[in-house]
């Protein structure tokens, strides 16, 4: 790894480790009651402790995701990647840092985007080497990501809530319920190993909002995280879909073997609706 790519590392691996140092302590707060407090005329609002928490992953969460649209080899130099992070992290904004509406809000993000750019600008290369390398990960652009989305649905057509558009797409997959995803020898382990036996390295994750991702395999999760998820590679000869219903949608004929081949009772777990989970016995 060189110092460029050992820096954009150690910039990833600081936000990381700080958007979970800050989503600790506000779910220790909030496990205390004390992350909201009662209005006068009803409802509640924030406490000041919360302010001045749950903001500071917010931000760091949009640091990240402007640091990942780039990698190592868009820097020709170590002051032109310095330069780029130090601008990621004074400009970076998502939904949840627009707008602030408290002062203490306010405070806590530019907190943390002052203490980035002080890591990025006064670091050095003893710093970066001491983070161990991060899987690859890229925030894919919008043009990039759309166009993408657009040939899964041409070969996959349009899936929303655990269903396609055209039948005739789902006859040509094998849907399950997600209960089969935490039953041994189900999974996302398994998946991987799929795949990886196929010789995939390397994918795209589109979702229905929010970042959109070219990934390392072991950087994948094929689950639902709040917004439902496509997984497939340049060529769709085969693609994974979580729904918002309960359900995991494999296409291709040899990951559909896969996945049959990996549980002796697959059909159990075939899916029949969010509200029919498989039965236990």
């Amino acid at each position: 790894m060189n110092a460029v790519a050992a820096l954009h590392n150690a910039a990833r691996r600081y936000c990381l480790e700080q958007i979970t140092h800050w989503q600790q302590a506000y779910t220790k707060l909030s496990a205390a009651g004390k992350d909201r407090t009662s209005k006068p005329g009803g409802g509640w609002t924030y406490t000041e402790k919360a302010y001045g928490l749950f903001p500071r992953y917010n931000v760091l969460q949009a640091i990240l995701s402007e640091v990942e649209r780039a990698v190592p080899t868009d820097f020709d130099s170590i002051d032109s990647a310095r330069t780029w992070l130090a601008k990621a992290g004074e400009t970076a904004q998502n939904p949840f840092t627009v707008n602030p509406n408290h002062p203490t809000e306010e405070r806590a993000m530019a907190g943390e985007r002052d203490a980035f750019v002080r890591f990025v600008e006064h670091s050095d290369e003893d710093d970066w080497r001491r983070s161990p390398p991060l899987p690859y990960r890229r925030v894919l652009q919008t043009d990039e990501a759309d166009a993408h989305y657009q040939d899964f649905c041409k070969r996959w057509g349009q899936w929303r809530g655990g269903v396609a558009a055209d039948q005739r797409r789902e006859d040509q997959c094998l849907t399950l319920h997600t209960d089969w995803v935490d039953a041994p020898p189900g999974g996302e382990q398994a998946i991987q190993s799929m795949l990886s036996t196929r010789g995939i390295t390397r994918l795209f994750e589109i979702r229905e909002s929010g970042d959109n991702y070219e990934l390392d395999l072991q950087d994948t999760s094929f689950s639902y995280n709040g917004a439902e998820g496509y997984w497939f590679v340049d060529d769709q000869y085969w693609m994974i879909y979580a729904s918002h219903e309960s359900s995991i949608t494999f296409g291709g004929d040899w990951l559909i073997q896969a996945v049959r081949n990996s549980t002796t009772n697959i059909d159990k777990y075939v899916y029949l609706g969010w509200e029919h989970p498989p039965s236990k016995t």
